[in-house]
C-alpha cells in the first residue's frame, strides 16, 4: 500500500524535508534552530518531527520580534 503524499501546508506533523521544503530553506538551517533551541520540534526515535501549528506559532512570534538594533 502507497500512503498519499500530503503537502505540508496540509500536513498535521511534518519530516524535516517537508519542514525545509515549507520554509524554503535548507535543512542545515533547521537543525542550526533546533541546536540553538530556537524551534520547536520531537523526535520519533532517531528522527524528528514538527507540529504544524507549533511552527505556525513560531513564525507568528518571529514575524512580530523586533529586530535587533545597530
Amino acid at each position: 500500500m502507497v500512503t498519499p503524499k500530503i503537502p505540508p501546508e496540509q500536513a498535521e506533523i511534518l519530516t524535516i524535508n517537508e519542514l525545509a521544503t515549507w520554509l524554503r530553506c535548507a535543512k542545515s538551517s533547521i537543525y542550526r534552530q533546533i541546536k540553538a533551541g530556537k524551534l520547536p520540534g520531537f523526535k520519533v526515535s532517531k528522527i524528528w518531527r514538527f507540529n504544524r501549528s507549533d511552527i505556525e506559532e513560531w513564525m507568528d512570534r518571529e514575524a512580530q520580534r523586533k529586530p535587533p538594533q545597530t
